[in-house]
């Protein structure tokens, strides 16, 4: 075991940093591209994707992790909403869903917390169409089915490896409990998460 250099450190920690802030800000265009699978005006969904790239700047005053999950949770919902349009092919519905599912599952190999975006991420897509489109919702299950199957596809795609998937997701929810949620009150975890 070796010590590694200052300059090899440095680099590695200004590339996380970089990476880091390339993954938060490219999800903007997967905001807008949400938007207009809404039926937002192009100006609109410029403007969405802008005060989307804006916020969780404000929000996450230091590098985390968390912030790798932006682009793929987002580029799933906006996939999603995409695959519900009743007007695209159903070889482009097949596609776009799998797209959500592949990007989904990325997420959550990222991070097991993804899921819970994700499914969040999802539900807000489902609701969005509904309430602009309510004579979707025959269009909403099917792509829907297809991207959560995708997406499971892709979580346990390490398991045909050998990789204990289930295993390594019980031991994070343990070391996560056990660092973070134990040592503090629920309320207080809530306020302050």
């Amino acid at each position: 075991y070796s010590v590694p250099d200052q300059e090899l450190f440095l680099a590695t920690a200004v590339t996380g940093v970089l990476l880091l802030m390339l993954m938060s800000s490219l999800s903007c265009i997967a905001v807008a591209a949400l938007a207009r699978a809404l039926d937002f005006t192009v100006p609109e969904a410029i403007r969405a994707g802008i005060i989307w790239a804006v916020v969780p700047g404000l929000a996450l005053m230091v590098p985390e992790f968390d912030q790798f999950l932006v682009l793929p949770v987002t580029s799933a919902a906006a996939l999603l909403v995409i695959s519900f349009r009743p007007a695209t092919s159903n070889v482009c519905r097949a596609l776009t869903s799998i797209g959500a599912g592949v990007m989904g599952g990325v997420a959550v190999l990222f991070s097991y917390g993804a899921a819970i975006f994700l499914a969040y991420g999802g539900l807000v897509a489902i609701a969005a169409v509904f309430t602009r489109r309510p004579k979707l919702v025959p269009h909403l299950l099917v792509p829907t089915c297809i991207a959560a199957t995708v997406s499971a596809l892709v979580f346990f795609l390490p398991s045909f490896y050998g990789h204990d998937s289930l295993g390594a997701l019980r031991t994070a929810i343990q070391i996560h409990r056990k660092e973070f949620t134990e040592p503090r009150s629920y309320f207080s975890w809530i306020v302050f998460n």
